[in-house]
């Protein structure tokens, strides 16, 4: 069974607003990617929202989390720090994306899934809080799927 790690949630804003990284249908789509038989790894931090993964791994060190998402098939996070992570070990990820730019905070070597880029903020540079929170910004679960699912379809038999 292949394992998916989902990095689901940015850092909590400092005024307690949502933050507008956050991408709010993971429950779909966990629910879409466990019934296409991938088992889902959620990581993060203690007292995060659940995404009803099969397990959750939170509060993990940096040593932990390079080998679970090395020994992983493919990783699904936010622009957070677990997508510079798999860039840094070579571990392309796919990236949602929604008012973060990811021309200029993203790597070309993850799959960037930005719905469209009249979504993304005006100043990329102001405090996230800023920012006023749209679940609309981001790409549908389905966009995630066929996602995986080309993927799969592209799949060299050396790749595991």
């Amino acid at each position: 069974m292949k394992t998916i790690i989902i990095s689901p949630w940015a850092k909590p804003l400092r005024n307690g607003m949502e933050n507008p990284k956050n991408y709010n249908a993971w429950p779909e789509l966990v629910k879409i990617l466990m019934a296409e038989g991938f088992h889902i790894i959620q990581i993060g931090a203690s007292g995060e929202r659940l995404i009803n993964a099969h397990e959750t791994k939170f509060d993990l060190s940096p040593d932990q989390l390079e080998a679970l998402i090395k020994n992983s098939y493919k990783v699904i996070t936010i622009d957070s720090y677990i997508q510079h992570l798999c860039w840094y070990i070579d571990k392309p990820c796919i990236c949602l994306w929604g008012k973060s730019d990811p021309l200029i905070f993203g790597h070309p070597e993850n799959i960037n899934l930005l719905k469209d880029r009249r979504n993304l903020r005006s100043d990329p540079w102001r405090w996230w809080e800023d920012v006023e929170y749209s679940e609309d910004v981001f790409v549908s679960p389905e966009v995630v799927i066929i996602t995986i699912l080309k993927y799969l379809s592209n799949m060299h038999f050396s790749e595991h």
